[in-house]
């Protein structure tokens, strides 16, 4: 493994997210709706197999892995490679067994002893990564996963969308097919928050076709690598996984898809 590479790509993750960890709540507390509707759908799959361990890799604050553990069956862990929101996490009033900082290549010495019935990997983590690191990643979560349990892993279901409504000027694909995100924010009350509560780095842009001269983004960004559920599928058996359902799409506009796979 190229360590210089991957070290690069864990920071650029960890430090975008270690801003927007302490307000991540205020600007997304919608998105607890999501994450509620695609636990149900997880804990019904749970059931029906009789599946008990859950492991949420990429929990971020642990909104899903929340969700689960009021499901009273299931014995739900997890594990951020982000510390800020792994200790957001720990302050839950949750029934989760164990939160942890780890990423995702180094899955079985995080969870050293532990094999899980179900690995969730959801809230569009994966595409933080690049094909290769990618596969890493899938691998590592195939390394703490059940022989007979399985993988449950979303993806955007239409890029072209995400790039309508959160590219600003500023943020465009590279050669390589990647996106580089900005966060665009255009209420006045989650503007004030950025400016004044996080201080966070914000100017003002504007471009004639998309944006008003009211939107911010702020300098921090991560980049994306796009993928849709065929293409995820195909990943997903190159880690060693078959795709046996989709637990179809998900959130207000069904912008997501929930694949599930099991070891191939």
């Amino acid at each position: 493994m190229n360590r210089p590479y991957y070290e690069d790509l864990l920071r650029e993750i960890e430090s975008f997210y270690d801003r927007v960890a302490p307000v991540y709540p205020s600007l997304f507390g919608d998105y607890s709706r999501h994450q509620r509707s695609l636990a149900e759908k997880v804990a019904a799959l749970c059931d029906l197999n009789r599946w008990r361990r859950v492991c949420d890799v990429a929990c971020f604050s642990g909104t899903l892995a929340a969700e689960l553990s009021a499901y009273r069956k299931l014995k739900v862990y997890g594990s951020d490679l982000n510390k800020r929101a792994i200790k957001a996490a720990r302050m839950r009033k949750a029934r989760v067994l164990s939160w942890r900082v780890g990423e995702w290549f180094n899955l079985s010495g995080v969870w050293r002893g532990h094999v899980f019935d179900v690995v969730v990997c959801t809230g569009n983590s994966i595409v933080h990564l690049p094909p290769g690191p990618r596969k890493r990643a899938l691998r590592g979560m195939r390394s703490i996963l059940a022989s007979d349990g399985a993988l449950i892993i979303d993806t955007y279901t239409e890029w072209g969308a995400l790039e309508e409504t959160t590219l600003s000027p500023c943020a465009a694909r590279n050669d390589h097919g990647a996106i580089s995100l900005v966060m665009v924010i255009n209420e006045p009350d989650k503007q004030a928050l950025l400016r004044t509560v996080y201080h966070l780095d914000c100017r003002a842009t504007v471009d004639d076709d998309c944006w008003s001269p009211c939107n911010i983004v702020f300098s921090e960004r991560t980049t994306h690598y796009p993928t849709d559920p065929r293409g995820l599928a195909s990943e997903l058996r190159r880690a060693g996984f078959t795709t046996v359902e989709s637990l179809g799409t998900w959130g207000d506009e069904g912008k997501f898809s929930a694949l599930v796979a099991r070891r191939g």
